[in-house]
């Protein structure tokens, strides 16, 4: 087989331009994935601390007040914090430190002034911690009754059959 050949020459660069179109579309699935995560992530997040603004400035209000402020997604999503924007990395890790400090004070019930300035301090950077998510891809869910619901919204279960 003759190297110089141009059906050798023409064969190789089939095999060059198959492997660069495989590698580039190997590529383009993965940005597309890593894209879907940081979205679902920021979008999870963004729902948990619409509950957890709620939880906080009741306790900022009222340090006495007693909640859990289990936040899973948060706990659980900064095994992939790397998704987000170093910005967005930056704020959710600020806000978990605030946010452990406080339960923190809040488990060995040290100071009532202390857990109202730390919940204080977690509600104000909220705001610039949801933006950043929603920069990242995030959207912020819709509050719950604002949704327009129609009858032809709700399902007809009553015609359904009964599974017992």
């Amino acid at each position: 087989m003759d190297l110089d050949s141009p059906s050798f020459l023409s064969s190789a660069g089939l095999v060059l331009i198959g492997a660069f179109l495989a590698w580039f579309f190997g590529q383009f699935q993965e940005t597309q994935r890593e894209r879907r995560l940081r979205a679902s992530l920021a979008t999870a997040l963004l729902a948990e601390f619409r509950w957890a603004r709620a939880m906080l400035v009741g306790l900022a209000e009222n340090p006495d007040f007693t909640t859990v402020l289990e936040l899973p997604v948060l706990d659980g999503g900064m095994a992939s914090i790397t998704v987000f924007t170093p910005s967005t990395a930056a704020f959710l890790t600020g806000f978990l430190t605030n946010l452990r400090r406080l339960r923190d004070e809040m488990s060995l019930k040290r100071e009532p002034e202390a857990i109202r300035i730390l919940a204080a301090i977690a509600v104000s950077r909220l705001p610039e911690l949801c933006s950043a998510l929603q920069a990242d891809g995030g959207v912020m869910p819709t509050p719950p009754g604002t949704e327009p619901i129609g009858v032809d919204d709700i399902p007809r279960l009553l015609s359904a059959p009964s599974p017992f």
